[in-house]
């Protein structure tokens, strides 16, 4: 075990003279552990051998989680690029089902929603027109309280004390309820 608690994981490849490589896991296939790179797979597999399938020994593999699907879905790739069959009967059967769902339905084609970059003078010349109007509003604010605050202090707009007399007059007074 490593310092992580980890059994290093590690990859083996065994040839068998019917065009079989055998992909032997070992280890844990954890993210935290080092994991071996898919790329030694893509090398047998144009390095001219001749490999007619892939397939899967799992038998030491201890444990896995993502760590395995990433590799196991570039090993997928290399194959169908090469044009090789891939066997996943040895893989763990969770594994097995979603490396299948992985790769059971390719992404549509305008599926995923684009982000449109604005280009710079149009975002520029956006942010002025917002900016021009917001300016106008504040104005316009400033102005109406300006001209209301003038009417008050002539006194020719409503002063509070009649605002304040207007409201109570408007008032009845009652007793407070009695409690029992």
């Amino acid at each position: 075990m490593n310092e992580k608690g980890f059994t290093p994981s590690g990859v083996n490849f065994i040839s068998s003279p019917d065009g079989l490589l055998l992909v032997r896991l070992t280890g844990d296939w954890k993210i935290g552990n080092p994991l071996p790179s898919a790329d030694e797979i893509g090398k047998k597999l144009t390095a001219g051998a001749r490999v007619k399938r892939v397939g899967f020994d799992t038998s030491e593999l201890k444990a896995w989680d993502s760590g395995l699907l990433t590799f196991l879905i570039k090993v997928k790739e290399f194959c169908t690029q090469n044009k090789i069959p891939l066997e996943a009967e040895g893989l763990p059967e969770g594994a097995r089902g979603l490396l299948k769902l992985a790769s059971a339905v390719a992404e549509r084609k305008g599926a995923r929603k684009e982000i449109k970059k604005e280009p710079f003078l149009s975002l520029v010349g956006s942010r002025a027109i917002e900016f021009y109007r917001s300016a106008i509003e504040m104005v316009n604010f400033i102005g109406e309280a300006t001209i209301t605050f003038s009417k008050f202090l002539v006194g020719k707009g409503p002063s509070v004390v009649r605002i304040f007399s207007s409201c109570s007059r408007n008032v009845v007074p009652r007793p407070f309820p009695s409690f029992p």
